[in-house]
């Protein structure tokens, strides 16, 4: 984390929320929105691919590469509007979240992983 001292520096980013989805309950979209709904709340502009991913039916993604194929272009696109990548637990398991991690050194994101975000809502609480 370079220069990331406290949730304000956060607020300069937009970040982009990855993560594992396949072989999680519900595609692990509960912890996708938790953290959208964190950083929301914090006033930090962020991506959740998973409102994306939910926007196809399941058996169409499972069964015919080119809706898989367009699901994934689209989160793509909507990774390279970010300037930041939050990785969550289990990411470097996610053929997916590898793919996002390479889109985003190719253009110079910020890194954060999910235990940053777990230290800034410690730091929360003890401020008050």
């Amino acid at each position: 984390m370079k220069n990331i001292k406290n949730i304000e520096d956060i607020k300069k980013l937009k970040i982009f929320i990855a993560g594992p989805m396949r072989g999680y309950p519900n595609y692990n979209f509960d912890t996708f929105d938790a953290y959208e709904n964190f950083l929301k709340d914090r006033g930090i502009e962020c991506v959740n691919p998973g409102r994306i991913s939910r926007k196809f039916k399941e058996d169409e993604v499972n069964n015919d590469i080119n809706v898989y194929n367009e699901m994934i272009r689209l989160q793509q696109e909507a990774e390279k509007t970010c300037n930041a990548i939050l990785l969550l637990d289990g990411w470097q398991w996610s053929k997916g979240v590898k793919l996002e991690v390479k889109t985003a050194a190719e253009n110079d994101f910020q890194f954060l992983l999910e235990e940053d975000i777990t230290k800034f809502q410690i730091m929360e609480t003890q401020n008050g």
